[in-house]
């Protein structure tokens, strides 16, 4: 398994009904991990505060800049189509 908890466990990936490919069932360091080595698909977005702009990001490698967060937020959704 790719860092996963066993299929099967209460309340865990793996129950029936249960999308093991979901990030809401990763711990943070399995999502950071698998964000930094798949590269070239849409895993993970940013919306990162700069000076004068937010600068927003995925690890596509789409880039955008917006001048609020919300604006930024915005943008990766509609990149994503979670919008």
């Amino acid at each position: 398994m790719s860092g996963r908890t066993q299929p099967g466990q209460p309340g865990q990936p793996g129950q029936p009904g249960q999308d093991d490919d979901n990030s809401l069932h990763e711990t943070p360091a399995e999502f950071m991990n698998a964000v930094a080595t798949l590269t070239g698909r849409c895993d993970g977005q940013s919306v990162v505060r700069g000076p004068g702009a937010y600068a927003v990001g995925c690890t596509c490698g789409w880039t955008a800049s917006a001048p609020t967060s919300a604006e930024g937020l915005r943008l990766a959704r509609a990149h994503t189509g979670d919008d």
